[in-house]
């Protein structure tokens, strides 16, 4: 039997992929080195595509219970007048909105999930050393009573934050910059009228302002402190933080702290994610501004990009080339990441009068012309794509087999057809959310719930918005061959239209807005990953395309070969 994974650090990220790893039927070790599980509320921004996900791993109504929908940004002055409202109902998932909750909620409610699925934090246990060969990586482990353990893992993941011992070993540097300014942050009651649904930024020539709602009552403020000292101060007061608040222009009466912390800003990337058998994810591996709070969520969703492709391969049905797809995509979109937070950390931050007064003049400008919702889907992350990953695909007619198809008189998609197809989601791209398909057994749900809790490849088959009824059978049979061949990897299902009568299988599209969010007028598939991105799509809905497409990802051992037939 496979040793199991090694696990470091039992962060927010350490905790997903340990989770999503157990739920796969992968035994892995979780190793913390401090003793009990942080009680500070840190990272407290949770984005639409990062709940997207967790609804994936089957936890979702646990985060929605304990947090606060936030519905929105809302910039103004100092004054109160606005310069920007950018609201987030329009994004396009269920989830449109981000979640306010506490990072010491996000680790128990994961915490609890791994556990019901065997996973215990081992505490306080300190990675003392590694080495690796081409087969396995030999880690020392040093336990409270300072006993040492030799432990052998097939892979190791370093998601212990960003003093990381695993990047450490590895002899990876984070490379990138520190502001000249710092900042403090505080969970705090603030009296003042602003809607608990809403967060608030104000730029100010004198620094920049920010608040969360939170769980409680409370606010996460984030202020800026001005020039960074040579030595960081070790702690800060309530009233320090009253201060650095009139600095930048607002007079506000702040109450209740439940954590008041000072850092610095970096915007730092490792050069490559993957060094052989072991992975960095998370701060390990890249770390930026606060604004936007995109941190946690990129790292749990390295996590979950990371578990599928190990499940795959530590079980013997993947190929080895998607480890290596890991740093391609994920070190791809950190380095995006940082390209978008950074430029918009200084600007922010700026602080000259022309700048500042410019800065003012752009946002009210882009609120104006209604361009405030243009970065709605990037501070949601559902813009985060693998267009050029090695491990995407698709398929479509080239204009040999259209012409000898349209001389034969044999059905073929036409011109409006490949057009609808091209505006549906690419390769690499996130699969889009649907309303409306029922399965027969129950009322019609949402797709992604039709997903939820199930860590498989989905395949749909869509038949198109005209399919005769011999066509419908043919594809039928296709849909459920191709998952009785791939040995419970792939959840194959077949999307028809509502008004198609006859066919008992499948999903029904009763709005018929399934096809048209994947641009199926006509008959067309679309491979879904387990992380909820396009891995492969194919116009018409023909298996060859398919299977060689899988050929490059599956082991081996797993063949289609009947499929062609």
């Amino acid at each position: 039997m496979t040793q199991p994974i090694l696990i470091v650090g039992a962060g927010p990220v350490g905790l997903t992929a340990a989770l999503s790893l157990a739920q796969q039927g992968v035994a892995c070790r979780l190793i913390d080195q401090l003793p009990q599980r942080v009680n500070q509320s840190r990272a407290a921004a949770i984005h639409a595509r990062t709940l997207e996900l967790l609804e994936r791993l089957g936890v979702i109504e646990h985060f929605l219970s304990l947090g606060v929908k936030v519905h929105g940004l809302h910039v103004t002055d100092p004054t109160g007048r606005t310069l920007m409202r950018r609201s987030l109902d329009a994004v396009p998932s269920a989830y449109n909105y981000f979640l306010g909750l506490g990072q010491d909620q996000t680790e128990r409610l994961l915490t609890e999930a791994a556990a019901r699925h065997g996973v215990l934090v081992e505490r306080p246990v300190t990675l003392a050393g590694f080495s690796q060969t081409p087969e396995n990586v030999s880690a020392t482990l040093v336990h409270a009573d300072g006993r040492e353990e030799q432990f052998a893992t097939p892979y190791l993941l370093g998601c212990d934050g960003s003093k990381s011992v695993v990047r450490h070993q590895l002899g990876l540097t984070l490379e990138g910059e520190t502001l000249d300014t710092y900042w403090v942050t505080a969970d705090v009651r603030v009296d003042w009228s602003n809607p608990a649904d809403e967060a608030v930024a104000i730029p100010t020539p004198q620094g920049f302002f920010g608040a969360t709602p939170l769980p409680h009552g409370r606010w996460r403020v984030v202020v800026d402190m001005g020039r960074r000292p040579a030595e960081m101060p070790k702690e800060v007061s309530l009233h320090e933080v009253e201060q650095a608040c009139q600095r930048v222009g607002l007079q506000l009466k702040l109450s209740d702290p439940a954590w008041i912390s000072l850092f610095a800003i970096n915007t730092r990337l490792v050069p490559t994610m993957n060094v052989g058998r072991v992975f960095l994810a998370g701060d390990a591996s890249h770390v930026h501004s606060p604004v936007g709070g995109q941190g946690m969520n990129t790292g749990i969703q390295d996590a979950i990009n990371l578990a599928w492709k190990l499940a795959l391969v530590v079980k013997r049905q993947g190929a080895e080339s998607l480890l290596a797809s890991y740093n391609i995509e994920r070190h791809a979109n950190a380095k995006r990441l940082l390209g978008f937070v950074g430029p918009a950390t200084r600007v922010a931050d700026l602080r000259l009068p022309v700048a500042a007064e410019l800065r003012q003049v752009a946002l009210r400008a882009a609120g104006q012309l209604g361009l405030s919702g243009l970065g709605a889907q990037r501070i949601s992350e559902l813009d985060v794509h693998y267009r050029h990953s090695p491990i995407v695909g698709e398929y479509h007619h080239g204009i040999r087999e259209w012409r000898k198809s349209l001389l034969r008189a044999e059905p073929h998609p036409r011109l409006f057809d490949c057009w609808d197809f091209g505006k549906g989601p690419h390769p690499g791209e996130r699969a889009p959310e649907a309303y409306g398909l029922a399965d027969g057994s129950s009322e019609p749900k949402r797709l992604f719930q039709h997903w939820m809790g199930d860590h498989r490849h989905q395949l749909l088959v869509f038949t198109g918005r005209l399919p005769t009824a011999g066509r419908v059978e043919q594809l039928s049979r296709m849909s459920a061959q191709i998952e009785e061949e791939c040995g419970g990897l792939i959840r194959s299902r077949l999307v028809r239209p509502g008004e198609l009568a006859g066919a008992e299988t499948g999903l029904v599209d009763r709005n018929g807005e399934a096809h048209h969010m994947y641009g199926a007028r006509y008959e067309c598939l679309y491979l879904v990953r387990p992380d909820g991105y396009v891995g492969f799509r194919s116009q018409p809905a023909e298996p060859e395309p398919l299977q060689d497409y899988l050929s490059c990802i599956l082991h081996p051992a797993i063949t289609m070969a009947s499929l062609a037939a």
